[in-house]
């Protein structure tokens, strides 16, 4: 029969262990600290950190120029429906031309030809500046 109090470790046993884990973990740090604050583990982090930043500044850059490539090609479908619309409406009232008073559509229409005559010039700008960042017209 084998004794349970026996088969117990004492405590000198517990305390050597306890030694021995403290020292594998002090062995651990001091490789860690070897190995982290190294000259070369200090340049990695740098080159790391600048890839980074490098390769998230030319990510927007792209982003920029894919918007105002999109600014462009969405100005240019605007003009060239709003265009076609202009001869199709031009186009229809010399078909039915008559002579008379300004109606109240007439003048909500002015009115409206008269808003968009306004933004036109906003607009333009917008895609000026839209241009001379892709580099389709030259920078004053």
């Amino acid at each position: 029969m084998s004794n349970p109090i026996a088969n117990q470790p004492t405590s000198h046993q517990s305390v050597n262990e306890q030694s021995e884990t403290s020292n594998l973990a002090i062995a651990q740090l001091k490789k860690l600290r070897q190995i982290a604050f190294t000259r070369e583990t200090a340049l990695t982090f740098t080159q790391s950190i600048y890839l980074l930043f490098t390769l998230l500044k030319e990510a927007l850059v792209f982003l920029w120029f894919a918007l105002c490539y999109g600014l462009i090609a969405f100005n240019w479908l605007a003009t060239k429906a709003l265009h076609s619309g202009q001869r199709a409406k031009n186009w229809f009232s010399a078909l039915s031309e008559t002579k008379r008073d300004k109606s109240t559509a007439e003048v909500v229409a002015e009115t409206g030809k008269l808003i968009v005559m306004g933004s036109k010039a906003a607009i333009a700008y917008i895609m000026t500046q839209a241009k001379k960042q892709v580099g389709l017209l030259n920078k004053e």
